[in-house]
């Protein structure tokens, strides 16, 4: 069910190097956690440090084959966001990202 929330706060700080999946379609942290559907059909949240090409990223209109993933040596902008009432949110590329630290999950 998607509903709209209002973003309560928003931190800005800075890395010293990010992962580009897809040419830029998600620029991130390693640590940043993404809705996935893996090589073995299995929908997860996933670190960006994670994903492999052949993942398939959870988007508003459809699933994104991962195709490329690189480590960007050079500073960015990170934005944290809190949004109230939800923990997950759509990117303003239609990305499913999750704003907080997950547990693991059981296998």
């Amino acid at each position: 069910k998607i509903v709209s929330s209002t973003v309560k706060n928003v931190e800005i700080s800075n890395a010293i190097k990010y992962y580009n999946i897809n040419n830029g379609l998600v620029k991130c942290t390693s640590e940043h956690n993404i809705l996935i559907l893996d090589n073995k059909n299995i929908y997860r949240w996933c670190k960006a440090v994670d994903i492999k090409p052949g993942y398939k990223l959870f988007s508003n209109e459809t699933l994104i084959t991962v195709k490329t993933i690189a480590v960007i040596f050079e500073k960015i902008n990170i934005i944290k966001i809190d949004v109230e009432n939800v923990d997950n949110y759509f990117t303003f590329n239609g990305i499913l990202s999750h704003n907080l630290k997950l547990l693991p999950i059981p296998r």
